[in-house]
């Protein structure tokens, strides 16, 4: 009985010891996650993929731009040029109006930067 009691104490600390693992911040695993293309379903255009919006692309989007509406079309830009390397700034210029907002909103929400605030 007493190897039983053994075996169970160490197999308690090997799953407290992986707990803690499992909840170690790792910066690097950011970064990576920042480089995966996402993925989101849309009722109206079906699968969007996208890239989510680093640190460097909100920098360089709030130095170049000066208006929300441009703000809004560099992001719009950026999030779907990291799923689609040949799409350019000018289809983006080139989409219908309610397309292009019904498209911004769906990824804004996505990527957490359009959240309702909390009371």
């Amino acid at each position: 009985m007493g190897n039983v009691e053994e075996y169970r104490k160490e197999l308690e600390q090997y799953e407290k010891e992986k707990h803690v693992k499992a909840k170690l911040f790792n910066p690097k695993e950011l970064v990576a996650k920042a480089r995966e293309i996402q993925t989101v379903e849309d009722p109206e255009h079906g699968t969007i993929k996208y890239g989510v919006l680093t640190m460097q692309d909100l920098l360089e989007i709030n130095s170049t731009c000066k208006t929300n509406e441009e703000r809004s079309l560099q992001i719009l830009y950026r999030m779907l040029k990291k799923a689609y390397p040949d799409f350019t700034l000018e289809e983006v210029r080139d989409m219908p109006m309610e397309d292009a907002a019904h498209l911004l909103t769906i990824l804004s929400e996505k990527a957490g930067f359009l959240q309702a605030k909390k009371p």
